[in-house]
């Protein structure tokens, strides 16, 4: 199209038409152009070689793609009570262990610092077993408690284990808060992206529409010598652009769909009404 322009814009300037500098630009928007073009086709041959590898092909072998681009928004089912799939979330079953853990470890340094312990143990003596075989006459039984004094002085290592397994539950439990709310709020920004795309999707049809009828009519136009290659190029980057804002759409909508999924903990159908 740029092509097309800039050969428009010599014929113009040979005929005195048109000025110097209008024609330069057209050829500097050519160039630039074409240097775009390139890069443009270097990435997509680097995309397709990555392709090929997650998918265990040649890196050389060319993927023909097929068919058509879908313009389809399915629609889905919203989750009712958030805060259930909040709480089967990866991240947030992980915070709550660790809370589960720095609560575990907070109370065994509690029962080494205040409980006391328990020993028991027996001693037997026995004598003249030729005699008087059997079962000894004496014994003794020994019963200690012991106490933890250390436990209750202020500043001892029981005492400042206790306090740091206290600040380790309290931290504990505000990174589960911290971690529910981010999770919140990532799935309440993906229900507004959903909602302003499905809002969106019906202009960018109708602009698709005017814009494919108006390109319809340009080429008639062309036709009957009305209207200039220019103006018949400029409608055609009209429509090719409505339809790349539908597409472009369409796929933004399909990918926060995956995103609200994985975002639930759910698989994709699960979303599907």
């Amino acid at each position: 199209m740029a092509k097309s322009r800039e050969e428009q814009v010599k014929i113009n300037y040979q005929n005195g038409l048109t000025s110097e500098l209008e024609y330069l630009q057209a050829q500097y928007t050519v160039l630039t152009l074409h240097l775009e073009t390139t890069q443009s086709r270097q990435l997509h041959q680097q995309a397709m070689r990555q392709f090929n590898v997650l998918i265990g092909l040649p890196l050389d072998m060319k993927l023909v793609l097929a068919g058509t681009p879908d313009y389809t928004f399915p629609e889905i089912n919203m989750p009712g009570n958030i805060a259930t799939f909040i709480d089967n979330r990866p991240d947030v079953q992980l915070a709550a262990l660790a809370l589960a853990q720095a609560k575990s470890q907070q109370l065994g340094a509690n029962i080494n610092r205040y409980a006391p312990s328990v020993s028991l143990s027996e001693t037997a003596s026995i004598s003249d077993l030729i005699d008087s075989p059997g079962l000894p006459k004496t014994g003794t039984f020994t019963l200690s408690v012991s106490i933890p004094l250390n436990g209750y002085i202020y500043g001892s290592k029981e005492s400042m284990t206790i306090y740091t397994n206290r600040s380790a539950v309290e931290q504990a439990e505000i990174n589960l808060s911290q971690t529910k709310l981010a999770a919140r709020d990532e799935i309440e920004a993906i229900i507004d992206t959903l909602e302003q795309l499905k809002e969106n999707i019906e202009i960018k049809k109708l602009n698709e529409i005017i814009a494919g009828r108006a390109y319809e009519l340009s080429v008639q136009a062309h036709e009957a010598g009305l209207i200039t290659q220019t103006a018949l190029d400029d409608a055609l980057a009209k429509h090719l652009s409505a339809q790349l804002s539908v597409l472009s759409t369409a796929n933004n909508y399909r990918t926060s769909i995956i995103d609200f999924a994985h975002a639930l903990n759910i698989s994709e159908r699960d979303l599907y009404k």
